[in-house]
């Protein structure tokens, strides 16, 4: 089942499959590394640094850890208790890292 994701306003519908770049065997450390962003750097925080400096901080976020949990709690029934435990980890560790842009 796919996943909304939001990118630049716009809702964008991601198709999850975890068992081919990011299989729930390896480790979020290990996945993590793996992830790439293909444009001015392979990495994410880079690109936002490099835009950040040109245009400020224009990115935010506006959502908390209890909605996380609603989310991830509504995808229970579709996903393991396993794949939904991984996306939760990932995505608290992101607004730790991102904290910043969490309003």
């Amino acid at each position: 089942m796919p996943l909304p994701v939001a990118s630049a306003e716009v809702p964008v519908i991601v198709p999850l499959n975890t068992n081919m770049d990011f299989p729930l065997e390896r480790s979020l450390e290990d996945c993590l590394k793996a992830v790439e962003v293909k444009s001015l750097s392979r990495y994410f925080d880079d690109q936002l640094d490099a835009a950040e400096e040109l245009y400020g901080i224009q990115l935010h976020f506006n959502f908390n850890t209890n909605d996380v949990k609603v989310l991830i709690d509504s995808y229970r029934i579709a996903y393991s208790q396993e794949i939904c435990d991984r996306c939760e980890a990932l995505i608290r560790r992101q607004m730790l890292h991102y904290g910043y842009l969490v309003r």
